[in-house]
């Protein structure tokens, strides 16, 4: 036998061998993508139902846990989700952008970072940016890339495979009950923030509000603005083509939290949403320091509990009532 028979040879079993390699690592991205989450929930549901849809809440955790659409008069859903950005707010409105029919008001959250943030890729969040890619079919990422892959992610990965292995033998498909489980109702909102809960987890609560808001202060950066602004004047053109009311919401937060904000990043995220809402026709909505609400609403720092979120989307749908009564509603 000679040098290039067993040249071949060699080459046969690494081929074979990087086969089996691929089919495992295929294998594994099919099963964690069959693992019921909540972004695959959202988009069905807009899939059906984007004509009929009048209310529209976007954002991050602030929004996803504060505002119940079961308290706001129409058809209403959350499209917020944990950690979401602008960007990604953007392009999941354009996701269904020639099938709204009744679109009234869309709400996007102010946070304290929002101005100014990094993007959520370019924290240690980045891994959340797949669901957008792989769940609700964005555009914002490329097909190619890490973003499309649920394996780039080791730990979340393992967790998912876990999910999935436990539920083997359970062959029917995901029911309402099964995103209840996830923590979301019908309508998107996230119900898993109860005073039950906060008991249990007993957190310092002054502790964790401090951390949280430098954890906040951690992802702004002052060269973003023009950016993030840039963004926030695509989603109001957006509005302005079906004749929606853009609505910027600050939801509630505590005094534990806002005391460790810093005061001239606050001035700066009031001067640029005052000016935006001036050259854009959005309405603010600024409930940071709302003194309605007390520690006893919020389940941490930054997030109402289920109850507080139950008394302050009242307080919200009353004033939408307002901005939709009025004579200059539509642009």
């Amino acid at each position: 036998m000679n040098e290039h028979t067993h040249i071949g040879k060699f080459i046969v079993r690494c081929v074979f061998s990087l086969l089996i390699v691929i089919a495992i690592f295929a294998a594994i991205e099919w099963a964690v993508r069959q693992v019921p989450n909540t972004y695959r929930y959202k988009f069905e549901w807009m899939e059906k139902h984007a004509q009929d849809v009048e209310v529209l809440v976007m954002g991050n955790s602030h929004t996803l846990f504060a505002i119940r659409p079961e308290y706001i008069n129409g058809c209403v859903f959350s499209l917020a989700n944990v950690s979401q950005e602008w960007d990604q707010d953007l392009s999941l409105l354009r996701q269904w952008d020639t099938r709204y029919r009744k679109l009234k008001a869309v709400i996007m959250p102010v946070s304290y970072y929002l101005w100014l943030s990094v993007g959520l890729e370019n924290t240690s969040e980045w891994h959340l940016c797949r669901n957008y890619k792989i769940y609700m079919h964005s555009e914002l990422y490329p097909t190619l890339s890490k973003y499309n892959l649920e394996i780039s992610e080791p730990k979340t990965t393992r967790n998912k495979m876990g999910q999935f292995l436990a539920s083997i033998g359970k062959t029917s498909p995901p029911s309402e009950e099964t995103y209840k489980v996830l923590g979301i109702d019908s309508m998107g909102w996230c119900s898993l923030y109860t005073p039950q809960l906060k008991h249990l987890l007993a957190q310092d609560f002054d502790a964790e509000a401090g951390n949280t808001a430098n954890r906040h202060d951690s992802r702004c950066d002052e060269t973003r603005l023009a950016h993030n602004y840039e963004i926030m004047k695509q989603v109001a053109q957006l509005c302005r083509r079906h004749g929606a009311r853009l609505i910027l919401v600050t939801t509630p937060q505590s005094q534990a939290y806002i005391r460790h904000l810093k005061a001239d990043r606050l001035k700066t995220i009031q001067a640029a949403t005052e000016r935006f809402c001036s050259e854009n026709g959005a309405l603010f909505l600024n409930h940071m320091a709302d003194n309605r609400f007390t520690d006893d609403d919020f389940f941490d720092g930054d997030h109402l509990s289920d109850i507080g979120a139950e008394k302050f989307t009242k307080l919200l749908n009353k004033e939408i009532e307002g901005i939709f009564s009025c004579s200059s509603y539509y642009n």
